[in-house]
């Protein structure tokens, strides 16, 4: 069964009366619980397909689906909900709530989604000791360094346990051991709850560990490469 699927997908810029072509024709399925990186030079397109799988912005042409369903026919606040229940984000710019702690930043979508207290502080602690924030919990967004906020983002997108992930780079500002430790859990979250994840990167660790490989050239996939365990 698809869990995303990208139909004839093209996406292009305005740059002034310039057109720009981020995405040329993409068609792709991925299917429930697979690990997938997205690969490519800068430019080559994988943050803006993840923007279109993520319903954080609209094709130019072709359609999105998401757990079979196009789009394109959803309400706005159909499409929020989808966001806050179904899917996980990973950005690069973190995205973080600067007046709330760590802590609450992690728990922000449980609150949303109406989890309770004690439920939500089972789920969160693991996850921030798990990525290396224990101790920190109480510190606010500018009394982190990057990396460690880059570390809270992750925590958040895990905490609602949605069913897909999507993340942006989630090693780009974190140190060998913390980003092999973050890989580490996100790959036993793919293993044991079908929970699936599609990230773009360049981190040749990430691109390791990725069961399939979408390598994208100039908007366009030139290879896509499944391998084993």
């Amino acid at each position: 069964m698809n869990i995303l699927r990208a139909i004839a997908v093209e996406k292009s810029y305005q740059q002034g009366e310039v057109t720009v072509p981020a995405l040329r024709g993409i068609d792709l399925s991925i299917g429930v619980g697979e690990f997938v990186v997205l690969a490519g030079p800068s430019g080559s397109g994988k943050t803006t397909l993840l923007n279109l799988f993520g319903a954080l912005d609209e094709p130019t042409a072709g359609a999105v689906e998401v757990e079979g369903r196009p789009l394109s026919g959803l309400a706005r606040r159909r499409l929020a909900e989808l966001r806050r229940d179904r899917i996980g984000f990973v950005f690069q710019a973190y995205n973080l709530v600067p007046v709330l702690t760590a802590y609450e930043n992690a728990e922000l979508i449980l609150m949303l989604q109406g989890v309770l207290e004690a439920e939500r502080r089972e789920r969160v602690m693991p996850l921030l000791k798990a990525v290396g924030l224990e101790g920190l919990e109480d510190r606010r967004p500018n009394q982190l360094s990057g990396g460690q906020q880059q570390r809270v983002a992750v925590a958040r997108a895990l905490a609602a346990r949605p069913a897909i992930v999507l993340a942006d780079e989630p090693t780009a500002n974190l140190d060998g051991a913390t980003g092999a430790a973050l890989l580490a859990t996100m790959r036993k979250l793919n293993e044991e709850s079908g929970t699936t994840f599609v990230f773009s990167s360049h981190d040749e660790k990430v691109i390791a560990l990725a069961r399939r490989l979408v390598w994208l050239e100039d908007g366009r996939v030139a290879r896509d490469e499944r391998r084993g365990d």
